[in-house]
């Protein structure tokens, strides 16, 4: 057909190219050949003819051609595949000689098949279920990492406890009167607990969590803990010692306090949790028993923790190979200051005793 009849069946486009192609509002006054845009810029102004309407699949189906066998491959040369010992015989033209020359038949009849047989059959019983392909995908997380995670809880943990601890006295008076009774700190009454938890955690840690030997990082990790650890027995027992020997008042560094005393069982005796605070103070028996309990209790742990960091340090940290001595000074110091908690407590139950 004649282009020039299909020009002249459409209509032309109310926008001009330059317009229609950017996707712009074309205006045009009456009049004028060219459009405002155009003729800012002092450029030509085309308008084409309008696209014929219709499925753009439809017309792209019938513009392909359909090939034809004579003209998909006509050069291919013919495969002569009969030979007289029954094997493949390649006989190819001059063009293909190159790669002829490559194919050994020999080395192709020797080649073992890869794929396995079972491999390609599929049976609905023998599908494993989907739990044994969710436990195979999960990533093994490996103990250093766990127990550096756990170290990083239990500073946490014992920075928040230091933070709440009841101050001295004289601490306290040095402070301005607004800052204490403005105090915004949490109350903590069950101090004592999550001391003996935290420090039961802490030995745990030591005594089955850490792997050996231990790296720089980890042994600096638990010599941070364990330098809290003391610093909050210190302060404990010496207010137990200033209450024993009356040198020191009821420390009050802010409004509201309480102290909540744990439950105490000594064979058939049992004595439920106590709360003390300025309004209901315990009575002189009930403070010596909770006191003495109290070093009990603290020795024991810190006889464990004391064990536990001598009999680990001997396996792998302080005789060890690859532990740097920075690592073995840590340890070294964690130790002593083990022991000699373990002595001031020792003689503060010899006090209330």
């Amino acid at each position: 057909m004649d282009s020039r009849l299909v020009h002249q069946g459409r209509k032309t486009r109310s926008a001009c190219d330059r317009c229609h192609g950017q996707k712009l509002r074309c205006i045009r006054k009456p009049g004028q050949s060219r459009c405002e845009r155009c003729l800012r810029l002092d450029a030509a102004c085309r308008f084409a003819p309008r696209a014929p309407r219709g499925s753009i699949k439809g017309r792209s189906s019938q513009s392909r051609k359909t090939p034809n066998e004579e003209d998909v491959l006509p050069e291919l040369p013919e495969l002569n595949t009969e030979s007289a010992d029954g094997a493949l015989d390649v006989s190819l033209d001059s063009g293909w000689s190159d790669i002829a020359d490559m194919l050994n038949q020999d080395n192709i009849c020797q080649l073992e098949p890869i794929i396995n047989d079972q491999a390609l059959l599929w049976s609905p019983g023998v599908r494993q279920p989907w739990e044994n392909d969710t436990q195979a995908l999960q990533v093994p997380q490996s103990l250093s990492t766990s127990i550096t995670h756990e170290l990083a809880g239990l500073s946490i943990a014992l920075s928040e406890l230091t933070a709440n601890l009841p101050t001295m006295p004289e601490t306290a008076s040095n402070n301005p009167p607004n800052c204490r009774d403005t105090s915004t700190r949490a109350e903590m009454p069950f101090v004592l607990d999550d001391l003996f938890r935290l420090t039961t955690q802490f030995t745990d840690l030591i005594q089955n969590r850490l792997t050996l030997p231990a790296d720089e990082a980890t042994i600096l990790m638990l010599g941070s803990c364990h330098s809290r650890l003391p610093d909050i027995y210190t302060t404990v027992f010496s207010l137990v010692r200033g209450c024993i020997t009356h040198s020191l008042g009821p420390p009050r560094p802010r409004q509201n306090w309480a102290v909540v005393l744990p439950k105490v069982e000594m064979g058939s005796l049992s004595a439920p949790a106590l709360r003390v605070d300025a309004e209901t103070p315990a009575s002189g028996a009930k403070a010596f028993m909770y006191m003495w309990m109290l070093c009990v209790f603290s020795a024991e742990l810190w006889t464990q923790l004391s064990h536990a960091l001598g009999r680990r340090g001997e396996q792998g940290v302080l005789g060890a190979e690859g532990v740097s001595p920075l690592g073995r000074m840590v340890w070294t110091e964690m130790v002593d200051r083990a022991g000699s908690v373990l002595m001031s407590i020792e003689s503060t139950k010899a006090l209330v005793m």
